[in-house]
């Protein structure tokens, strides 16, 4: 499985099409959400697959693999922690 860094910009996103990246993004095997608009995923999917999953509207995104790289955060909330010590393998 791959780890990937997913941002998008919302700002330019309807309700509904934030929606729909959202329940791409959650569909996923795991997640968290970093900070706002910004998601560590665990996939199947490469960061091609998931850019064209991604493309809706007038989006604009930013996929990242990271599987394998080492992290670091500060004040980054408990359950964010958690998933990253659980799902991110060094």
């Amino acid at each position: 499985m791959n780890i990937l860094i997913v941002g998008f910009d919302a700002a330019n996103l309807t309700t509904s099409q934030k929606v729909e990246v959202l329940t791409i993004i959650k569909s996923q095997a795991s997640w968290a959400r970093l900070i706002p608009s910004t998601y560590a995923v665990k996939t199947n999917l490469s960061v091609p697959e998931m850019r064209d999953k991604l493309i809706i509207g007038d989006i604009r995104t930013f996929v990242y693999e990271v599987t394998n790289q080492l992290w670091a955060t500060y004040s980054a909330p408990k359950d964010v922690s958690q998933w990253l010590n659980n799902n991110w393998q060094q």
